[in-house]
């Protein structure tokens, strides 16, 4: 009688499994793996306290009688207080600008200007509570000259390729228009972007 050994049908990848589970390693990577799970809240909680505490201290020092504003300057706080949206917008969406804060894009009316306001903002940073803002919420919107409250009168999901020229096409030039990337959990690049349309509920404009 041919006598086959039982462990021949046994694949190359479970001896490995075996050898990974027997081996000292793997109690000090389960350790390992156990922190970085459990500091990484840590950690980004840390970011976004030291984030807000930046923020908060230049919103404090601006100058209140500037005149001329620049790339990177602080020009506005934007507060919806029921999702945690709390954050400083600053002057021009660059991506040095946007890895900071939300930014006034120089692309539309300034502050202070009639016509469209654009704010932007990353859709994993500071932008990350838009998903949670509905229709008919209210936001505060305090630039250097006027602070105002706005209603949502609309949201709006469009692909990245046509935000130019939706924007471009806007009926309520006096509206402010807040921009992120689309899906929220989308991996890399994301192919769509949200907007959440605000008009003003008082004078004076912003």
């Amino acid at each position: 009688m041919q006598h086959t050994d039982p462990t021949a049908a046994v694949a190359p990848s479970t001896y490995r499994l075996g050898n990974l589970l027997a081996s000292r390693w793997f109690p000090i990577g389960l350790v390992f793996a156990s922190l970085l799970i459990a500091v990484r809240p840590v950690y980004h909680l840390t970011v976004r306290t030291v984030s807000q505490w930046q923020a908060e201290r230049l919103w404090r020092e601006r100058p209140r009688d500037q005149q001329l504003v620049f790339s990177g300057d602080p020009v506005a706080w934007l507060r919806h207080t029921a999702s945690g949206l709390d954050t400083l917008v600053l002057l021009d969406g660059s991506e040095e600008n946007l890895n900071r804060f939300p930014c006034w894009s120089m692309a539309g009316a300034l502050p202070g200007q009639r016509g469209l306001k654009i704010i932007l903002g990353h859709r994993d940073a500071h932008f990350r509570e838009l998903g949670q803002i509905g229709h008919g919420d209210t936001l505060d919107l305090q630039t250097h000259s006027a602070a105002m409250r706005y209603v949502v009168d609309n949201i709006e999901i469009i692909d990245k390729e046509n935000l130019g020229d939706h924007l471009m096409a806007a009926q309520d030039r006096n509206a402010v228009v807040l921009v992120t990337c689309y899906p929220f959990t989308y991996t890399g690049p994301a192919p769509q972007r949200y907007l959440i349309w605000l008009s003003p509920q008082n004078e004076p404009l912003v």
